[in-house]
């Protein structure tokens, strides 16, 4: 194999490994906030907030990664997050483990990793609808 491909090859593990690092260190965020969340009877999901995740990360892009892909990535990240604080909040309630998550009735999968069938929670357990 070409070594100059091959070494691009391993700069980019070593970059997805700091972004599995990141994205770890994210969620443990997450779930601190969940559990004040909790603590405080707040709803996990706040619309008002992703708005400003997306609006300040647009802001800060400068490329080549299109806003778009940007966009569709961090609602994929808030989506994992919030899927993590439920599951922490139905521990505390004893709600029991959570085995699958699956797009809302009505709404186009998201593009990611099909996931198991049968029990699980749907994006609108999850994410409390704005009234």
């Amino acid at each position: 194999m070409d070594e100059g491909l091959e070494a691009l090859r391993k700069a980019i593990d070593g970059v997805d490994t700091e972004l599995l690092s990141l994205l770890n260190r994210r969620m443990q965020l997450a779930l601190e906030a969940g559990r004040l969340k909790q603590a405080k009877g707040l709803p996990l999901f706040h619309p008002g907030r992703e708005e400003e995740i997306f609006n300040r990360l647009g802001e800060a892009n400068i490329g080549p990664l299109p806003d778009e892909s940007l966009r569709s990535i961090y609602r994929e990240i808030l989506t994992a997050s919030r899927l993590l604080q439920n599951t922490q909040q139905g521990a505390f309630q004893g709600k029991g483990e959570i085995h699958a998550i699956a797009p809302a009735p009505g709404t186009a999968p998201c593009g990611c990793a099909p996931v198991a069938s049968g029990g699980g929670l749907s994006l609108q357990d999850i994410a409390e609808k704005p009234t």
